[in-house]
C-alpha cells in the first residue's frame, strides 16, 4: 500500500505532522529541550538504535527544526540545537505533558511541569494571542483562508453544515392556554388547529343557515305559525 504523503495535503495540522515525522522526533525534541544535545547523550536517553536516531535527526535538521552546531574540531563532534522554527513545538510538548499526566498515569505523576525560577507547578493552557482568551472545543472552528484551495473551500462547506447539523435545536415555547375565550386566544386555536376549527365552526352554521333559508322561502308559513303561537297564549 502506498504511504500517504501529508505534506501534499491543504491541512496545515497535516503538513505540521510531516515536517515533525513519527512519534520518536518529539521524544528527541523533548531531550534537546531540556539540554541533552549530543548524539550520544540522546541516544542514551532514548534507549534508541543509531540508525533510527540518525534518520529522524537528518530529518528535523533537513526540515529546518533542528540545527547542527560543531562543539568539537578533532575528530568531529556536533551537537543539536532547536531552531526558532523548533522552539514554537514546545507549546505542542507541554500540552502533551499534561494531557499524559491527567489520563494516562494511574500509578500517579512521576514527573510534573515547574517555573524554573519559583518551582511552583504549572498548569498549561491554549490561549488566543489578541484576547487572552483559553480556546476551547467549543470556541474554536476551521474556516478557509486566503489561499484555500476549491478542495479546501469544499471540505470547509462540509465541516460547516455538519455543525449546523450538531447544533442543538432551539427550544420552542408554546403559546399560553388561558383565556381561551377572549379573541386573540380563539384566534391563536384556530391558527394553531385550522382544519378542526373551521369544521366546526361550519357544522354549527348549517342550522341557523337552513332555517334562514326556509324563512325566506316561505313567509306565509312563518306568519302562520307566529299566529299559531299567539293564539296558544291567548286560550291559556
Amino acid at each position: 500500500m502506498q504511504r500517504t504523503d501529508l505534506a501534499e495535503m491543504f491541512c496545515p495540522a497535516a503538513r505540521a505532522l510531516a515536517c515533525v515525522g513519527e512519534w520518536w522526533s518529539l521524544l528527541i525534541l523533548r531531550d534537546v529541550f531540556q539540554g541533552l544535545r549530543r548524539f550520544d547523550e540522546i541516544k542514551d536517553s532514548l534507549g534508541i538504535s543509531t540508525n533510527i536516531l540518525a534518520r529522524r535527526l537528518r530529518h528535523l535538521t533537513e526540515n529546518g527544526i533542528l540545527a547542527r552546531r560543531r562543539y568539537q574540531q578533532r575528530p568531529a563532534r556536533h551537537e543539536y540545537v532547536p531552531t526558532e522554527k523548533g522552539r514554537e513545538l514546545f507549546p505542542l510538548l507541554l500540552l502533551l505533558y499534561r494531557w499524559g499526566n491527567k489520563y494516562e498515569t494511574p500509578e500517579g505523576i512521576a514527573i510534573e511541569l515547574a517555573d524554573r525560577s519559583t518551582g511552583i507547578a504549572l498548569d498549561p493552557v491554549v490561549i488566543d494571542r489578541r484576547s487572552g482568551k483559553a480556546l476551547t472545543l467549543d470556541q474554536v472552528m476551521l474556516r478557509p483562508g486566503p489561499a484555500a484551495t476549491p478542495a479546501a473551500l469544499a471540505r470547509a462547506q462540509l465541516l460547516a453544515a455538519r455543525r449546523t447539523a450538531l447544533a442543538p435545536a432551539q427550544a420552542q415555547v408554546p403559546a399560553p392556554a388561558s383565556n381561551l375565550a377572549s379573541t386573540g386566544a380563539a384566534s391563536r386555536l384556530a391558527s394553531s388547529r385550522p382544519e378542526t376549527t373551521q369544521a366546526t365552526a361550519a357544522a354549527a352554521a348549517k342550522p341557523a343557515t337552513k332555517r334562514l333559508a326556509t324563512r325566506r322561502n316561505n313567509p306565509a308559513s312563518s306568519s302562520a305559525g307566529l299566529h299559531a303561537k299567539q293564539r296558544k297564549r291567548a286560550s291559556s
